[in-house]
């Protein structure tokens, strides 16, 4: 029994179209009714489409997928399956790091009401980290551009980071900080990231912790302020380093203004104390 062009793209979850796009390419010929342009799938033809199948669904693009169907022969086969192999392994390795980070991010969303205000005492990750604003004035040049599409190309690895000076950190006024991005230096290779003093790092080191939110005015942040160097005077800390923090989330982002009560946001913070 043959099949119409609609049931074998039923058959393979596949359009119409593509079944025509193989036909145009000479991989898989159906046979044809010219008095009614009707195409008829025989028994060869699925073979060959389950073998096109096989190769897209273990991630061949259509372009190998053709080529290994016209050209392919048992001498150059293996070299195309031991690379997609290695791209495959090396895609899956990515992707396990990703459920990783995703995992850790969940973790410190869910405990952000029980980690609110709170601090304690841990060391700090060792980042790599680009600034590219001061006090919400974006600093750019075709140079840091170029960086900053390197960075984001390792997103989700990437965070949102802001650092605050030292002599900064003790005021009691709302912060003037730097913003940028940050990476755990344990998901990169450093010479990948080092371009003219542009990327700097922090090396892992003994840090005060804690999760703190304000909304988008000044008040509200300098509450946030306030808290931090209570803490640190009432405990005796002694800060020997900038502050670094990345931002978790802001609530109701999109409503982020300051006449309106919402866009609550969350940073984590490191500051080194002795």
């Amino acid at each position: 029994m043959s099949l119409k062009i609609a049931e074998v793209a039923k058959m393979f979850n596949c359009t119409t179209e593509a079944l025509r796009f193989y036909e145009n390419e000479k991989v898989v010929i159906p046979e044809r009714d010219y008095r009614n342009s009707y195409r008829y799938y025989e028994a060869q033809h699925l073979k060959q489409l389950v073998k096109c199948a096989f190769f897209r669904s273990c991630g061949f693009s259509v372009k190998e997928t053709i080529d290994i169907m016209k050209n392919g022969t048992i001498l150059d086969i293996e070299d195309k399956l031991k690379m997609k192999e290695e791209e495959l392994q090396r895609e899956s390795k990515r992707l396990l790091e990703v459920s990783r980070v995703l995992t850790d991010y969940r973790s410190k969303i869910t405990n952000i009401p029980k980690k609110l205000g709170t601090f304690s005492i841990c060391e700090s990750p060792e980042i790599s980290y680009l600034i590219n604003s001061y006090d919400r004035k974006i600093v750019c040049n075709s140079e840091l551009v170029q960086l900053i599409a390197k960075w984001l190309h390792y997103l989700p690895l990437v965070h949102f980071f802001m650092l605050v000076k030292q002599d900064e950190l003790l005021k009691d006024c709302v912060w003037k900080s730097y913003h940028g991005y940050s990476i755990d230096s344990k998901f990169i290779d450093q010479s990948d990231f080092e371009q003219r003093g542009l990327t700097k790092r922090l090396e892992a080191r003994k840090c005060l912790y804690t999760v703190q939110s304000h909304g988008s005015t000044q008040e509200s942040r300098l509450e946030s302020v306030r808290l931090i160097n209570k803490y640190i005077k009432e405990n005796n800390y002694t800060v020997n380093g900038d502050m670094f923090g990345c931002q978790l989330f802001i609530d109701k982002e999109r409503q982020l203004h300051s006449n309106i009560n919402a866009g609550r946001i969350y940073y984590e913070y490191w500051i080194p104390v002795e």
